[in-house]
């Protein structure tokens, strides 16, 4: 039995509410951003569109910047995308 449904019955979308109280509490995330996760769980986008998403607006991408901030990237590692345009000498 699934206690944190009504009927007892398990739903991905029980568990994800269960998730977003405990995440929503423990991250002390503010009204905006609830509404924000809010919009993005309702949305029709595909699960690994709003799974990118939640990890975009929690800043978890692992971007040069975070990498080196979580110290997998050395402290003197370029900040700079790999892809940058400064990288080939192009300037816009």
């Amino acid at each position: 039995m699934w206690l944190p449904d009504e009927e007892g019955i398990f739903s991905v979308k029980s568990a994800y509410y269960i998730l977003e109280n405990i995440f929503l509490v423990e991250e002390g995330v503010g009204v905006l951003e609830e509404e924000v996760f809010s919009l993005i769980l309702k949305s029709l986008t595909p699960s690994k569109v709003v799974a990118f998403s939640w990890s975009l607006l929690l800043d978890r991408i692992p971007t040069r910047d975070n990498l080196a901030l979580r110290h997998i990237l050395d402290s003197d590692a370029s900040h700079l995308c790999l892809l940058s345009p400064l990288q080939f000498g192009v300037e816009f």
